[in-house]
């Protein structure tokens, strides 16, 4: 009669420890599972390192289609390498209509001119390295055939996309949003793909892109 008991107490014993192992297991895998989902709700950004993988100075775009407030203008795209600037032109027969400028210098991609505004103190585009989702802050001033006017910026990254003929390419967005002299904010935005460079801008009305 005591070695059933005994037995009964074995095997009651056995099974306890298993439920118990079993808990343990399964409360294991659930808090692995909820440490990975807290994991996926928090990603950090993508993190580049060099300047030269978002605007290789070697690599010249030849071609894009030019809009303003939403119509075809038939521009040309024209661009050139003077030492460490890189320089986007709109080309309408002989007269350059529209020109921007970018300058590499100590890790960072500047904005130079644009919008028919010369940046005195070149806006920071990209502070390499960067984590996507980085902001930081602009003051200078601008100059407009000879007058100058006080600037303020905040510039954001994100991640994007610019479209092209057979696909999409996924790219780093810049946006400054820029006020002068105090007046209504204003904004620009670009677009910078991996190996290629800036392959879209967008100025208020107007619009450079690849052609599509």
């Amino acid at each position: 009669m005591l070695q059933v008991r005994q037995s009964k107490r074995l095997r009651w014993k056995k099974r306890n420890n298993f439920s118990l192992l079993l808990f343990v297991l399964i409360a294991l895998g659930f808090a692995g599972c909820n440490e990975l989902q807290l994991q996926g709700t928090k990603p950090s950004g993508p993190y580049i390192h060099k300047v030269d993988d978002y605007l290789p100075l070697k690599g010249q775009q030849s071609e894009a289609t030019f809009w303003s407030d939403g119509t075809e203008t038939g521009y040309e795209l024209k661009t050139a390498v003077k030492g460490s600037q890189y320089i986007f032109e709109a080309v309408s027969g002989d007269k350059v209509v529209d020109e921007e400028v970018y300058e590499v210098q100590g890790g960072k991609v500047l904005l130079v001119r644009a919008a028919g505004e010369n940046f005195v103190e070149p806006i920071p585009l990209l502070e390499f390295p960067l984590h996507i989702g980085d902001e930081y802050q602009w003051k200078g001033s601008l100059a407009c055939s000879e007058e100058k006017h006080v600037g303020t910026a905040i510039i954001i990254t994100s991640v994007d996309f610019v479209r092209f003929k057979d696909k999409s390419q996924d790219a780093v967005k810049v946006e400054v949003n820029l006020r002068i002299d105090e007046g209504s904010p204003r904004k620009l935005s670009f677009w910078f793909v991996k190996d290629m460079g800036v392959m879209r801008t967008e100025m208020g009305k107007n619009l450079r892109e690849p052609k599509i």
